[in-house]
C-alpha cells in the first residue's frame, strides 16, 4: 500500500496517473473544465478502457469548452448529476483499475490549479477503492435508470479466492498448478497486488508471491457488509483520512528533511569561513562598544546554530540511495504510523515510528530497510477495522481531520518561509556553496587588508 500528498503540478500528476489505466476509470468531480485531463479520458476511451465520469449538472460545466458528451463511446459515459442550483454534487474521486484512489479538494478545472488545493493518491487499499466505486455506482443509480448505465463489475471476492487457491499450491510446491493459477490470475493484471504476485510467480520468488498474497487476502477480506450504513460510511471516512493524515506526515517529513540537509551542509561547507569572517568583524568593531557587542552577539548566536548542526547525525546519500530511502520509509510508516493503528498498539507502534524517522532523517538507509523488513503489515490493524461504536467512531474523525488541519497549517508554514522559498530557488546546492565559499574568501581578504 502506498500513500502520497500532492499539492503543486496536480494536473500534471493526474494525467499521468490515468495513462496508467489498464482496465477502468470512475471520477466523480463537481467542475471539469480541463480540456487536457479530458483529452487523456477519450484516449482511454478509445482504447477500450471502461471511464465512468460523473459532474454536476451546472452552467460552469455544461457551457464549459469541454464536450462531456464525446465521452460517449463503446462502454464509457460521463453523468450530469443534480440540478445545479440546490441539489450539487460535491464529490471529488477517482479510482483507476480498482486499485488507486486519487482524492481531496481539488476540482479538474483550470481555476483549481490557481487555488490553494490538494490530492491524496492512495495504491494497493481496495477496500478505499471498492468503496469509492461503490458511491459512484449509488449517485449514479439515483439520478439514471439502470438502463441508461454502463457498469464494469470488478470481482474482488473471485480474485482473493483465487490468490488463496494460488496460496495453497504455492504451500503445495505444486509448480504445475501454480503456473496454471498464474495465468489466470494476469486476467485482473490491472490490479498492482496481482501484477506483484505473476511477476513475483513468473521469476520463481515463491515465498515473496506468498507474502503479497496473504496481504491483499488480509486487505480485500475486510469488505464486510455493515447492517447500520451510518457505521460503514464513519469507516470509510476514516480509513480515508488516515490515508490523508499519512500522506501529509510524509509532506512535512519531507519538507523538515530538505531543510535540514540544507544546513548541515551549509555548516560543513562554511563553517569555518564564516567563523573567521566574522572573528575578523569583531576585531574591527572593537574600538566601537556598540558595534562590538554587536558583533559578538552574532559570533554567539551563529556558534550555538554550529553547534546545533553539528549535533545532528547526516549521511550523504547519492540521488539512487535517496529514491529508496524515500520509497522505503514511506512503505514501514504506512505500516506503523501511530494515528492509523488501534489503540492496543498505539504505544509500540509510536516507539517503532519514532525509531524510524530518526533513521530516516539521519539519511540512515540501512536502519530503515532493518525496521522495514522487520514489520509485517499483520502487526497493526487500522482503527477504522477495531472500533465499530458509532460515537467513538464520530470522535476518531474528528480527532483525525483536527491533526489533519495542523499538519497542514505546519506544511503551508514551511513552504511559505523565506528560508524554505530561498532554498527552493537553489537550483545547485554545490555551484551556490562554492559562489558562498568565494564570497567569503572576498570578504574575509578585503578586512584583512583593511585590518
Amino acid at each position: 500500500m502506498q500513500t502520497e500528498a500532492v499539492f503543486e503540478g496536480i494536473s500534471k500528476r493526474i494525467e499521468k496517473e490515468l495513462k496508467t489505466a489498464q482496465s477502468s476509470i470512475y471520477i466523480a468531480v463537481a467542475w471539469f473544465t480541463n480540456r487536457n485531463l479530458f483529452d487523456v479520458l477519450l484516449e482511454k476511451a478509445q482504447d477500450g478502457i471502461h471511464v465512468q465520469l460523473m459532474l454536476s449538472n451546472d452552467h460552469i460545466n455544461t457551457n464549459s469548452h469541454v464536450d462531456h458528451t464525446k465521452l460517449r463511446i463503446k462502454n464509457s459515459a460521463a453523468y450530469l448529476i443534480g440540478d445545479g442550483d440546490r441539489d450539487l454534487m460535491h464529490n471529488k474521486f477517482c479510482v483507476i483499475d480498482g486499485d488507486t484512489v486519487i482524492n481531496g479538494s481539488y476540482n479538474w478545472s483550470y481555476k483549481a490549479e490557481r487555488n490553494h488545493e490538494s490530492i491524496v493518491i492512495t495504491k494497493g487499499d481496495t477496500f478505499l477503492a471498492e468503496q469509492f466505486i461503490e458511491q459512484f455506482k449509488k449517485i449514479c443509480s439515483n439520478y439514471y435508470h439502470e438502463d441508461e448505465l454502463t457498469t464494469l463489475e470488478i470481482p474482488i471476492q473471485k480474485i482473493v479466492k483465487r490468490a488463496e487457491i494460488l496460496k495453497n499450491y504455492i504451500i503445495l510446491e505444486d509448480e504445475d498448478d501454480i503456473r496454471r493459477e498464474n495465468e489466470k490470475l494476469k486476467e485482473y493484471k490491472s490490479n498492482s497486488s496481482i501484477t506483484n504476485i505473476t511477476q513475483a510467480i513468473d521469476k520463481g520468488n515463491f515465498s515473496r508471491a506468498a507474502e503479497i498474497i496473504e496481504e491483499f487476502v488480509s486487505n480485500n477480506n475486510s469488505l464486510i457488509v455493515y447492517e447500520d450504513v451510518n457505521i460503514s460510511a464513519l469507516k470509510l471516512e476514516i480509513r480515508q483520512l488516515e490515508h490523508q493524515l499519512k500522506a501529509y506526515d510524509d509532506e512535512k517529513v519531507e519538507l523538515e528533511k530538505t531543510l535540514t540537509e540544507f544546513y548541515s551542509l551549509h555548516t560543513q561547507e562554511l563553517k569555518n569561513y564564516m567563523l573567521e569572517l566574522i572573528h575578523l568583524r569583531k576585531q574591527r568593531a572593537k574600538d566601537n562598544p556598540e558595534s562590538f557587542a554587536k558583533e559578538l552577539e552574532n559570533e554567539k548566536r551563529y556558534k550555538q546554530q554550529v553547534e546545533k548542526q553539528e549535533g545532528v547525525v547526516f549521511n550523504n546519500l547519492n540521488d539512487e540511495d535517496k529514491k529508496t530511502i524515500k520509497k522505503v520509509y514511506r512503505q514501514a510508516s504506512q505500516i506503523c504510523h501511530p494515528d492509523r493503528v488501534s489503540e492496543d498498539m498505539k504505544d509500540i507502534a509510536q516507539e517503532i515510528f519514532i525509531q524510524l524517522n530518526e533513521a530516516y532523517n539521519a539519511n540512515d538507509l540501512k536502519a530503515v530497510k532493518r525496521i522495514k523488513l522487520e514489520l509485517k503489515e499483520s502487526m497493526f490493524k487500522p482503527r477504522s477495522e477495531t472500533v465499530n461504536e458509532k460515537e467513538q467512531l464520530n470522535t476518531l474523525v474528528k480527532s483525525l481531520r483536527y491533526k489533519l488541519d495542523k499538519v497542514e497549517e505546519s506544511i503551508l508554514s514551511i513552504k511559505n518561509s523565506s528560508d524554505y522559498q530561498s532554498i527552493m530557488a537553489i537550483e545547485d546546492w554545490g555551484s551556490y556553496f562554492d559562489m558562498k565559499k568565494q564570497q567569503l574568501i572576498a570578504g574575509i581578504e578585503r578586512l584583512k587588508a583593511v585590518n
